[in-house]
């Protein structure tokens, strides 16, 4: 078990929820900023690969706290650019030009954290921008909106070396190398089970050894927001907002991108049984705070893409949680304070927190550790 130092020793439990205790659905956040993406996404090419923005994290750079953001350029990939706005100013912007042979890789721009930390307190959200080409040529524009608390949070953690809490139960290395000391990969086996497997197809609990190969992990662990999470969002939820990455669990393996609900017929109904929301209210500061946790069991956490157990040395993988967040706390405790149906819904905020594992962040505040997948 991973455990990162907690911010929150001080707090009172007012309710204990589901994550469907919401009573209504939510407004997107800053309506107003969407026509200019609406207009640039009607000139975008279908076919262009996907870029991926992979998280935010903190590390030393000659010695100084800097704060970096990472995106995944898939292969085949002619040129990236991503820009990063801490409205209403820039906070971070990077572009490259790959020759036609290159492989997946990751992409990341930095800044220094003080100067992060004064844009992003000054700022009234976070935006995510990135546009691509291809070969065809053909143009994709990929935008989102970035939980600005999340980001305030973990900028003012690497100030005061004090951090939000994740804990990351599963999945982890648990065996290490064939000494049996921890590398801080996850090696997923397909067909053998030696001592260098953390886990192993052949002790799935639905292992079929006359059936196709499967690839399948763990996923539990925790962390804690300074804000009040009414409800999390998934595929289903976002048909219409196109700036949030619904909640979800993915592998990039080589050049695909594989999700437990990216591919199942109904990705709220599976996901939605595994989270639990619990709210606190800091009895120092009167702020809200939101534990977000999550158990899918290794015999429910199945991909479901028949190509997900190809060979990987270098997997990265990412959990992303669209959030929805209103100021008011819940709305049972709004009405008592005199706040109308109408004002609640339009307090409603959904945006997105990533945590992500990849080459090069064993440093990182956020220590998620890459992955291998191997027959």
């Amino acid at each position: 078990m991973k455990f990162i130092k907690c911010l929150f020793l001080v707090s009172v439990t007012i309710s204990s929820i589901s994550i469907f205790s919401a009573p209504f659905e939510a407004h997107s956040h800053n309506e107003k900023h969407y026509s200019d993406d609406e207009a640039m996404a009607a000139q975008v090419a279908n076919g262009a690969p996907e870029s991926r923005f992979l998280g935010f994290n903190i590390e030393e750079i000659n010695g100084e706290p800097h704060l970096s953001a990472t995106v995944a350029a898939p292969k085949g990939l002619q040129y990236l650019y991503f820009d990063i706005e801490a409205s209403p100013v820039g906070l971070l912007a990077y572009n490259e030009t790959f020759p036609r042979t290159h492989s997946q890789t990751t992409l990341k721009a930095t800044i220094p954290l003080f100067e992060a930390l004064e844009k992003v307190q000054r700022s009234d959200f976070i935006e995510i921008s990135l546009i691509s080409m291809d070969s065809t040529p053909g143009y994709r524009l990929n935008s989102l909106r970035y939980n600005r608390q999340a980001l305030l949070e973990l900028l003012e953690s690497g100030s005061d070396n004090q951090d939000y809490s994740l804990v990351v139960q599963q999945p982890i290395d648990k065996k290490g190398n064939e000494y049996g000391v921890l590398d801080s990969v996850i090696k997923y086996c397909m067909n053998h089970d030696s001592v260098r497997c953390d886990y192993s197809y052949l002790n799935h609990p639905n292992f079929d050894k006359d059936g196709p190969l499967q690839f399948a992990l763990p996923f539990k662990g925790e962390f804690t927001l300074n804000a009040y999470i009414n409800e999390l969002k998934f595929r289903e939820d976002l048909t219409s907002i196109n700036q949030v990455l619904p909640t979800d669990f993915e592998v990039w393996l080589d050049n695909d991108l594989f999700g437990l609900g990216k591919d199942r017929s109904n990705a709220k109904a599976f996901l939605s049984n595994f989270f639990t929301l619990t709210h606190n209210k800091n009895a120092f500061t009167n702020q809200y705070q939101t534990k977000v946790q999550w158990n899918i069991p290794w015999q429910h956490a199945t991909f479901q893409q028949g190509a997900s157990y190809k060979r990987a040395t270098h997997a990265i993988w990412s959990m992303n949680f669209a959030v929805q967040t209103n100021r008011y706390g819940s709305f049972q405790e709004a009405a008592r304070q005199g706040v109308s149906r109408s004002e609640y819904l339009n307090a409603n905020i959904i945006e997105n927190i990533n945590f992500s594992a990849f080459q090069g962040t064993a440093d990182s505040l956020l220590k998620l550790s890459p992955m291998s997948v191997e027959f």
